[in-house]
């Protein structure tokens, strides 16, 4: 039996249910996005938010790619304390990105 290698499918072993319901391959690509960004340029993007909160979405995105790689390479433990960074990119934030950045 072949299964996929998606974050999605590596994470939900290791996410609580509610959070990988908001799992998805846009949400996905979307971090990526983030990650890739610099605050400045997401600061322009998100004009009405402050510079500091850009700083932190930009680290929170950065640490979850950095997650997302651990879990596929399957050393990402159910007690990692970061672990609730993906939790949290996954809650306000991304709604906001997902109406806003359209590029």
């Amino acid at each position: 039996m072949h299964m996929s290698e998606t974050p999605v499918d590596v994470l939900a072993l290791k996410l609580p249910e509610a959070t990988i319901r908001r799992l998805k391959d846009a949400d996905i690509k979307t971090v990526e996005m983030l990650a890739s960004m610099e605050p400045q340029e997401l600061c322009r993007a998100t004009d009405y938010r402050s510079p500091g909160w850009c700083v932190e979405i930009v680290a929170i995105a950065r640490r979850c790619m950095e997650l997302l790689e651990l879990a596929k390479r399957n050393k990402l433990s159910r007690h990692t304390p970061h672990i609730q960074l993906i939790e949290k990119l996954f809650e306000e934030p991304l709604f906001i990105f997902n109406n806003i950045i359209t590029c």
